[in-house]
This record gives structure tokens, C-alpha cells and sequence, in this order.
């Protein structure tokens, strides 16, 4: 009985541990500089889905000074 016990406690553990995969970070980048172009970025995330998200998302900026501005937003793909 211990040892069925013991593998249904294993096997419940596994199903409950999310696997780390390869997410892409895509970037953007907007700026009202005349002249400069926007650009964009990607980068590759091997974590669970929600911390790669949170990875990702953090990489979001806005900077505002005036009449200028810079914005990059990360999303995952």
C-alpha cells in the first residue's frame, strides 16, 4: 500500500510541474525623433509561460521629456 501510495505522489507532483520551454519576446520600439524609424527586437525566453510573460513585459519602457518621447513594447509571441 506504500508503494502505491508513493507512486500516485510522484506522479501527482509531475502533473503539477509546468515544463520550461522557448518563448520569443517580440519588441518594439516608437520614438517621435524625426528621422529615426521605429525598430523592433526579439528575444528568446526558456522559462514557464507566466515568468517568461513577466520577462518579457518587463522589458516594456516609455521614456517622455518634453515634446519627445521613446516607447518599446514587449509582448510574447
Amino acid at each position: 500500500m506504500k508503494k502505491v501510495l508513493f507512486i500516485g505522489m510522484l506522479f501527482g507532483g509531475l502533473a503539477l510541474t509546468s515544463c520550461k520551454k522557448d518563448y520569443t519576446c517580440e519588441c518594439t520600439t516608437t520614438t517621435n525623433m524625426e528621422g529615426i524609424a521605429d525598430t523592433s527586437f526579439s528575444e528568446t525566453i526558456n522559462d514557464k509561460k507566466d515568468e517568461a510573460k513577466e520577462k518579457c513585459e518587463s522589458m516594456s519602457t516609455s521614456v517622455t521629456s518634453g515634446d519627445f518621447y521613446t516607447k518599446t513594447d514587449c509582448i510574447i509571441l
